[in-house]
């Protein structure tokens, strides 16, 4: 996600479309991760369907010199449903994010450094595609999400949202770091609090947790 002032302009994520022998490519000087990732990334672009997944380890225990595939939390609580969401972005895993969005979620993101603040959203859609945007550009080598210990997480019920609905509000300035093999890293500050609000869904008898709406208000430029 991105946005900047409107008197600040700014270099906006890009995925250039695919052609022979090239790959799409994501650039930008700041990036303002919750939902308005996606749109920047895929979005502008016109791609649909660009989610990758890690490739599972092959033979017993990866023995065959496979990597294994990255480690999920069980989505049991709202906690844990956020920090499985934090893992997708890191691992850059399109299908292990569907799974945690609902199918009516919605992102938004404000802008207060905006001289005339404005809110932008975003559906699963193209929550999906950003992450894959971000597995195909091969400049692209590690994506951090700095959410700090999830035991200062709160969660709480809000006035007006369904009975069943958890709200987990990560504090303290969360961050996001994406590393560039070009040395052109790019860190994501200016963001008091991320959030997140869970639902829990029943199937075959288990209750798992998922994303609903992710909230941002970007404070500084």
């Amino acid at each position: 996600m991105l946005i900047r002032g409107r008197n600040n302009p700014i270099e906006r994520f890009s995925i250039s479309a695919p052609h022979a022998r090239s790959t799409p490519t994501i650039t930008s000087k700041c990036i303002h991760f919750s939902a308005l990732a996606a749109a920047a990334v895929c979005l502008s672009a016109g791609i649909l369907g660009c989610g990758l997944t890690t490739k599972p380890c092959k033979g017993a225990d990866c023995g065959g010199g496979g990597t294994p595939p990255p480690k999920y939390p069980p989505r049991t609580t709202p906690r844990r449903a956020v920090e499985y969401l934090r893992a997708a972005w890191e691992n850059r895993d399109s299908t292990r994010a569907d799974t945690v969005y609902t199918a009516d979620y919605q992102g938004t993101s404000t802008d207060q450094s905006d001289p005339i603040p404005s809110t932008l959203s975003f559906a699963k859609s193209d929550e999906v595609r950003a992450i894959g945007g971000l597995q195909l550009d091969p400049v692209i080598t590690t994506v951090s999400l700095d959410f700090h210990d999830s035991t200062t997480w709160i969660t709480e019920s809000f006035p007006g949202d369904p009975p069943d609905w958890v709200v987990v509000t990560v504090p303290n300035k969360p961050t996001i770091l994406v590393t560039k093999s070009n040395a052109a890293d790019l860190k994501v500050t200016g963001t008091d609090r991320f959030e997140f609000k869970t639902q829990p869904v029943t199937a075959g008898g288990q209750t798992l947790w998922q994303i609903v709406r992710w909230t941002e208000v970007h404070n500084t430029p």
